[in-house]
């Protein structure tokens, strides 16, 4: 029986039968409060009429006294846990007792019953030790071929003694269980290796320059432009001639004069907006040679490079020769 000790109150929170004349049969478990530690002595008393028998609780249990088994009879059991120092008893608890009833058991003096006798003991005792010494001496082999066992017992004397042993039909399958709780996520695993390069892909289609051609006949020209997706021809006829335009206003041309006093040039240029005078001291000179004046007028032709300039009278004859050239006539 399984019991609870506070400091002034013992509860019995399981019983358990217990019956008259056994022996080392049932036990007391105790559950001890918080307030009564392991420094405690503890001790349980059972009472039965005017007797009290005194039994050490260890590892909180004790058995039951024999003394108290004797007949069914309700039994005090009480239990006192005290501390000792120096000898001398400090501390106690002295918790109120509970009761519990003894059953009655099978055990009865029979008629015909006799006392074992020492001498029949000592031969039961070498007739269980006898029976042990055989069993230690026997030598169990098993073997096993497709569905039949086959175990030999062999006995201290040499004596062998063979069972096949079958087996069973296999039983139906059981109904499948239920699904048990989702594991946890792993851990990422590893970065993996870098995958081998791919193949070259293949070569692509040769480029194909476009090639253009102009032509004219009569009042006609006729373009043509050849590509990978083949030729393309379109044909342009001449417009009509325009209006003439209204006469422009008379030109002015710009007028420049230097003059030089001491260390300082004077500019003075005048347009049609009027006159604009500028001052330069004397610095290095520069090299002319390689400039072209407003007021040139002398023939430049550009020899290389896309950035020499064009004089206005290159740039006309430039245009009149190419349209010349392309659709012919002159204009």
């Amino acid at each position: 029986m399984k019991l609870i000790v506070n400091p002034h109150k013992i509860e019995l929170i399981q019983e358990q039968a217990v019956n008259e004349k056994e022996i080392d049969i049932s036990k007391c478990e105790f559950e001890f409060n918080e307030e009564i530690t392991e420094d405690y002595v503890k001790e349980a008393y059972f009472t039965l009429g005017d007797k009290t028998y005194k039994q050490i609780i260890v590892n909180d249990q004790c058995a039951f006294p024999q003394e108290v088994l004797v007949r069914p009879a309700t039994i005090e059991l009480g239990v006192v846990a005290y501390l000792v120092e120096s000898e001398t008893e400090i501390k106690r608890y002295n918790p109120t007792p509970v009761y519990f009833k003894t059953d009655l058991g099978s055990l009865k003096q029979a008629q015909n019953s006799q006392p074992i006798t020492p001498s029949e003991m000592e031969q039961y005792e070498q007739a269980l030790e006898d029976g042990l010494q055989e069993v230690a001496n026997v030598d169990i082999d098993a073997s096993k071929v497709e569905h039949t066992s086959t175990v030999t017992i062999t006995n201290r004397y040499g004596v062998e003694r063979s069972v096949e042993i079958l087996d069973g039909e296999q039983g139906e399958t059981g109904p499948q269980g239920p699904e048990g709780p989702a594991g946890k996520d792993g851990k990422d695993g590893a970065d993996g290796k870098d995958g081998a390069d791919g193949k070259d892909g293949t070569n692509g289609a040769d480029g194909f320059s476009p090639v253009a051609n102009v032509s004219k006949s009569g009042d006609t020209a006729t373009i043509t432009i050849t590509d990978k997706n083949g030729t393309t021809t379109t044909t342009i006829t001449d417009g009509q001639n325009g209006t003439n335009g209204t006469s422009g206003a008379d030109g002015f041309s710009p007028i420049a004069s230097v003059s030089k006093s001491g260390s300082t040039t004077t500019i003075s240029i005048t347009d049609k907006n009027g006159t604009t005078t500028a001052t330069v001291s004397d610095g290095q000179a520069p090299d002319m040679s390689n400039y072209l004046a407003k007021n040139n007028t002398t023939s430049f032709t550009p020899t290389s490079g896309s950035y020499q300039p064009a004089t206005a009278k290159y740039v006309d004859d430039s245009i009149t020769s190419a349209i010349t050239t392309t659709l012919g006539g002159s204009y």
